[in-house]
C-alpha cells in the first residue's frame, strides 16, 4: 500500500523539521539543559509541524539512548514505539472529539499511575481549543500542579479561543507557516528521492497554493503524481487544480485594462464553458492585478523568483501603462467582488457583473492634479467659443448674500437717527451705547429685552422703543418693576427729564416677516443656482473633470 509523502518523510529529529527552528533550536536547550516544563502549547496554522515536533519531544523526554543529546535515537525500544504510535506512556488526543469533562477527568485518573516503562507519561492534545469550557476547568488543577511524571504538549489553530487560565501554565510556542522557497527545496527533494520528474514551475505552483503549509504541499505532490503519473509538468498540474492557463489570465488583465467589455465576457464564457472553476478564476485574476499594484507602486516585483520570467516580463511592461491609484482601484473591486462571487447561488453570474464593473472604472486622475487644473481654469480668460454667446449672470448671483439673522445678535439695537440736537448735547449713539454697555454689565435681563427693539430716539429728553406688532416684549417691558429700573438708569445716565416711550411697529407681524424672509431667501437660492449653473466658468470646470453640480450654495 502506498505511503503518503507527508507520512513516509515525517521529521524523526529535529534537524529534520523545516521552518521552525526557532521551536527546535529552545526545544533542544531545555532538553540538554533540563529545563522542560510540564505543559507546551504548541500554536500555527495546519500543516507547518506542531504534532511533528510534539512527537520528536516526547521521544527525546523517554529515549534511552539520547544521552546528552538533544535528539532521540530512533532505535531503543522507546523510540519506536512512539514512532509507531504504540506506546502505552504517550497517548495522542483528539480535542475535537473529546471535548468534555469525562474525557479530561479520565485523564486526570490515568495520570495518578507511573508511566508503564517510561520515565514521563505525555498526553499530545491536538486542536484542544475544542475542549469545553467545563473540560478546559478540570483540566486546570492538574496543569497547575501536575505528578512529576507528566509533561502536557497542547496543539491548536486557534490559540485565542483557549482561556487565559490554561495559556499563563503553558510554555507557548507559535510555529511559523512555511516559506515558499523552503518549500520548493524540500518538494524537490521529495521528488528526487522518489524519483519523480517534476517541472520548476510545478514546485513554484505547489508552494503557492499550499499557503505555507509543508504537509499540503506534501499532499498535492502526491495527488499531482496520482493525476499525471511520475513525469509532472504545469499544464498538468493546471487541469488538475482547475487553475486558468497563463495566457487566458493575460488576455484577461488586456481586455479589463482596455475597457473591452465584450471581450471579458467572452473570455469568461469560453473558460466557463470548458468546466473552468469561477472563484477560482476571480482568485488568480486578484493574485495578478495584486502583482501589477505592487510592481506599478514599487517599480519592480518584491519577490520576482516566485514568479516565472515570462510572467514577470508581462507584468512589469502592463503596470507601466497605468497609475497606481487605478491598479489599487481594480485591486479593490476585485478583493470585494471575491465575497459576492463566494456567496452567489450564481457564481457566474456574479462573476460576469464584477467583471462589467471592471471595465466601466474611469481612469482616475489624482486630486492635486484636479485642483490645479480648477487653478488654471478659473485663472485664464473666457474661451473665446464660450465668449461668442456669454451667459449674463445676475448681480444676487455673483455677490455673496447676507441672510437675515434667525437669532438676535449680542449688539446694541439699531439707532435711528433722530433731528439734530443742540451743541451741548453729545451725540446720540455715544449716549446711547454708553447706557446700554452699561445695562449689559449690570441688568443683563432688561439688556436682553431691549435686543428685540429698535431705538429710534435717544436724547436727553427721551428714549424712544420701537417693537414688532405682536411682539411679546413691550408688555415685559411696561411691567412696573422693569419701567422703574429702566426709567431710572435712563435719567442718571441721560438726563434727570428723559422718560421712556414704548411703541409697537404698524406692518406686518413678525411671524409673517419670516415667513417673508424665508420666500426671499428661497428666492434668491432659486436665481443664484440658476444663474451659477448658466456661468461658463463653472460649466467649462465640470467638464474638465467630468462632474455634475449637485448643490450651490449662497455665502454669506
Amino acid at each position: 500500500m502506498h505511503l503518503a509523502l507527508a507520512r513516509k518523510y515525517r521529521p524523526q529529529t529535529f534537524a529534520d523539521v523545516v521552518g521552525q527552528e526557532h521551536v527546535t533550536r529552545t526545544l533542544q536547550n531545555a532538553l540538554t539543559g533540563g529545563r522542560l516544563h510540564h505543559a507546551y502549547l504548541f500554536c500555527g496554522a495546519r500543516g507547518v509541524g506542531k504534532t511533528t515536533v510534539a512527537r520528536l519531544l516526547a521521544k527525546a523526554v523517554n529515549c534511552a539512548g539520547r544521552g546528552e543529546s538533544a535528539e532521540p535515537c530512533n532505535t531503543c525500544p522507546s523510540c519506536l514505539n512512539i514512532t509507531d504510535g504504540r506506546s502505552l506512556d504517550v497517548q495522542e488526543i483528539d480535542g475535537a472529539s473529546n471535548t468534555g469533562v469525562d474525557d479530561v477527568r479520565e485523564i486526570r485518573e490515568f495520570l495518578k499511575y507511573l508511566p508503564a516503562g517510561d520515565h514521563y507519561k505525555i498526553y499530545v492534545i491536538d486542536e484542544v481549543h475544542m475542549l469545553s469550557t467545563a473540560a478546559f476547568n478540570a483540566l486546570l488543577k492538574t496543569l497547575e500542579e501536575p505528578p512529576p511524571h507528566a509533561l502536557f504538549v497542547f496543539a491548536t489553530t486557534e490559540p485565542q479561543r483557549i482561556p487565559a487560565t490554561i495559556l499563563s501554565r503553558c510554555q507557548r510556542y507559535d510555529f511559523r507557516r512555511v516559506s515558499g522557497q523552503r518549500i520548493v527545496e524540500t518538494l524537490r527533494t521529495l521528488a528526487q528521492r522518489e524519483g519523480y520528474t517534476v517541472e520548476p514551475e510545478v514546485l513554484q505552483l505547489l508552494a503557492i497554493e499550499s499557503e505555507g503549509s509543508l504537509r499540503d504541499a506534501e499532499s498535492l505532490l502526491d495527488q499531482a503524481v496520482a493525476f499525471a503519473g511520475t513525469v509532472v509538468t504545469v499544464d498538468q498540474l493546471r487541469a488538475l487544480l482547475g487553475f486558468t492557463d497563463r495566457t487566458t489570465l493575460r488576455n484577461f488583465v488586456e481586455a479589463i485594462a482596455a475597457r473591452d467589455a465584450a471581450t471579458v465576457l467572452e473570455r469568461l464564457e469560453a473558460v466557463y464553458q470548458a468546466g473552468g472553476n469561477v472563484g477560482r478564476l476571480v482568485l488568480e485574476l486578484l493574485e495578478q492585478f495584486r502583482h501589477l499594484w505592487v510592481i506599478a507602486s514599487c517599480g519592480k516585483a518584491p519577490t520576482p523568483e516566485s514568479l516565472p520570467q515570462d510572467d514577470l516580463a508581462f507584468l512589469e511592461a502592463t503596470a507601466k501603462r497605468f497609475t497606481v491609484a487605478e491598479w489599487q482601484q481594480w485591486f479593490t473591486l476585485l478583493y470585494h467582488g471575491i465575497e459576492e462571487i463566494n456567496r452567489s447561488r450564481w457564481p457566474k453570474l456574479a462573476m460576469e457583473a464584477l467583471l462589467l464593473r471592471l471595465v466601466q472604472v474611469e481612469p482616475v486622475t489624482a486630486v492635486g492634479a484636479l485642483i490645479e487644473q480648477v487653478e488654471r481654469l478659473l485663472q485664464s480668460p473666457v474661451p473665446q467659443a464660450l465668449a461668442r454667446t456669454p451667459v449674463q449672470p445676475t448681480k444676487s448671483a455673483m455677490l455673496p448674500v447676507a441672510p437675515q439673522p434667525l437669532v438676535p445678535s449680542r449688539q446694541p439695537p439699531t439707532i435711528t437717527p433722530p433731528p439734530p440736537v443742540t451743541s451741548h448735547q453729545p451725540p446720540v449713539t455715544s449716549l446711547w451705547s454708553t447706557c446700554f454697555e452699561w445695562l449689559q454689565a449690570n441688568r443683563p435681563q432688561l439688556a436682553s429685552i431691549l435686543e428685540h427693539g429698535t431705538i429710534t430716539r435717544a436724547d436727553a429728553d427721551a428714549v424712544e422703543i420701537e417693537f414688532p406688532k405682536d411682539s411679546v416684549y413691550v408688555e415685559m417691558l411696561k411691567e412696573p418693576r422693569r419701567l422703574d429700573q429702566f426709567t431710572a438708569v435712563l435719567q442718571q445716565r441721560l438726563g434727570p427729564q428723559c422718560q421712556l416711550r414704548v411703541r409697537q411697529a404698524e406692518g406686518p407681524s413678525s411671524e409673517e416677516r419670516r415667513t417673508a424672509q424665508v420666500a426671499a431667501r428661497t428666492q434668491h437660492q432659486r436665481a443664484a443656482t440658476e444663474a451659477a449653473l448658466k456661468n461658463p466658468l463653472v460649466q467649462e470646470a465640470a467638464r474638465i473633470l467630468g462632474a455634475e453640480v449637485k448643490e450651490v450654495k449662497v455665502l454669506s
